[in-house]
């Protein structure tokens, strides 16, 4: 298998057992059905700056003789990839705003207008508790029925689902039953999730093995970018209606329902090849108890975990924050300008963070990402103005950048290839678990205890990281000896 660095690491949603399964293509029953035996291989299934690829096949159709070109489509698969990605981090990054502010107007009577709780980001933890358990079924539907027909299930779902959403808000007037609904509708609104599988894709559709990783970088950091109109979406339609901006917010399930249906469009257009992999398989080598009992494997996993709950939890947090102590209305452009400014600052860096590894080295770049990490919590607590959060999170998406990339290199390092399929599959699940954590803890705490709760995990991340570095110099001084 060829190495390829470059594809830096993205952060997004489900990625977690489809290393094996979801490159997978069900075999045609028809016995003219052939195809060559070169199969393409993403040996990491999680956010990662180096992907283990092979060589590409293009299968013949069934009961035909002529090989079907797909690289005439890939600009097509391209754009089409590109626009379904989009449509996915804007529904996401607009639901960083929607759902918190929705629940906290839809729980006022309830709660007595308290400023947190959990209860506000029950909907965005039960999106992320869908990520984790949509991860499997959504590999398993694409290997079994392509990769196409997999994004405009997904589309399909959330379109539905999104549209009862609107209804929900706009006509539903008994708010407790309203708010249960929407946790309901979010559950189906997670479907968009099958997004999560663009990367692979893009890499499948690029027949220039030489361009391959530049494209998928370039095209899911590109349609990240692209979807900070999420959050200005959400604080559009909020002001609809300034007297009564719960029917705003649902408009703006509305609006994500018209573009789930576009996702539908684009997914239909797309010409994605079909591919066999031959590797390993799943239960080959070491059971993942016992991979998990390595001291580099644990390691890398509590790192990523405590990264990425160090992240979440303030960003989160963030619209809620602007509007208790900085006095924004739910409406306000600051607070959807913020988490963009965030997105942009997590994103960017992508482009190059992966050349910086390879120039410093991971412990480095991980080390500059906790200072960073450290820096947005000094910042949000020394001031609780304007310009606190929008540089305390333009630092925090930087960090995390840096962070997270590097310990997802360490973590790469941690076991064989036969085994990434275990360890990433554990690794995701967890990981997204640390996300609703994340999600409850952001809305349940004030913003001083969030805070002081980071200090308290970076001080863990930093024994943690003290620890790695002995082991590393203990080892490098036993093979130099």
């Amino acid at each position: 298998m060829a190495s390829v660095k470059g594809i830096n690491s993205l952060e997004f949603g489900p990625c977690t057992s489809q290393a094996t399964a979801s490159t997978q293509t069900p075999q045609s029953e028809d016995p003219t059905h052939s195809e060559a035996v070169v199969p393409v291989c993403l040996a990491f299934s999680g956010n990662v700056d180096e992907v283990e690829i092979g060589a590409f096949a293009v299968p013949k159709q069934s009961g035909q003789n002529v090989e079907v070109d797909y690289s005439k489509y890939e600009t097509r698969n391209m754009i089409c990839l590109s626009v379904y990605f989009a449509i996915y981090f804007a529904f996401r990054a607009g639901t960083l705003v929607v759902f918190p502010l929705a629940s906290k107007l839809l729980l006022d009577e309830l709660l007595d207008g308290a400023p947190n709780s959990p209860l506000y980001q029950l909907p965005l933890a039960t999106w992320f508790l869908g990520d984790m358990l949509y991860a499997a079924p959504n590999a398993i539907f694409m290997q079994r029925y392509g990769r196409r027909n997999g994004f405009m299930a997904g589309a399909a779902i959330t379109c539905l689902f999104s549209i009862l959403a609107f209804c929900v808000l706009r006509f539903v007037s008994d708010s407790m039953v309203a708010f249960v609904l929407l946790v309901v509708c979010t559950v189906g609104m997670a479907s968009i999730g099958m997004a999560e599988f663009v990367k692979y894709a893009v890499a499948e559709a690029c027949f220039d093995e030489e361009r391959r990783p530049k494209q998928v970088a370039r095209t899911i950091t590109g349609a990240a970018i692209v979807a900070i109109v999420g959050p200005f979406t959400a604080s559009a339609t909020a002001g609809i209606n300034e007297d009564k901006p719960l029917h705003g917010f649902a408009y703006f399930f509305l609006i994500m329902g018209g573009l789930a249906f576009l996702a539908i469009i684009v997914s239909a257009a797309m010409r994605l090849p079909s591919f066999q992999f031959k590797g390993s398989s799943d239960t080959d080598g070491a059971s993942l108890c016992k991979i998990l009992q390595r001291t580099e494997v644990w390691t890398a996993i509590a790192l990523q975990s405590l990264i990425q709950i160090l992240m979440v939890t303030p960003m989160q947090a963030a619209p809620l924050a602007m509007t208790n102590y900085v006095g924004l209305s739910v409406q306000s452009f600051w607070i959807s300008g913020c988490v963009a400014a965030h997105i942009v600052a997590r994103f960017l860096p992508g482009l190059f963070t992966g050349h910086l590894i390879s120039a410093v080295g991971k412990m480095t770049v991980l080390t500059i990402g906790v200072v960073l990490l450290l820096s947005c919590s000094l910042l949000t607590l020394v001031g609780k103005e304007l310009w606190n959060y929008y540089s305390g999170l333009t630092l925090l998406g930087i960090g995390w950048n840096f962070s997270f990339v590097s310990s997802t290199m360490i973590l790469l390092a941690s076991h064989s290839a036969e085994e990434r399929t275990k360890v990433s599959s554990f690794n995701e699940t967890f990981r997204f678990a640390c996300n609703a954590f994340g999600a409850i803890a952001s809305s349940g705490l004030a913003w001083d205890m969030i805070c002081f709760s980071a200090f308290a995990t970076i001080g863990v991340l930093s024994v943690l990281i003290g620890y790695m570095a002995c082991r590393n110099f203990k080892v490098r001084a036993t093979t130099t000896a």
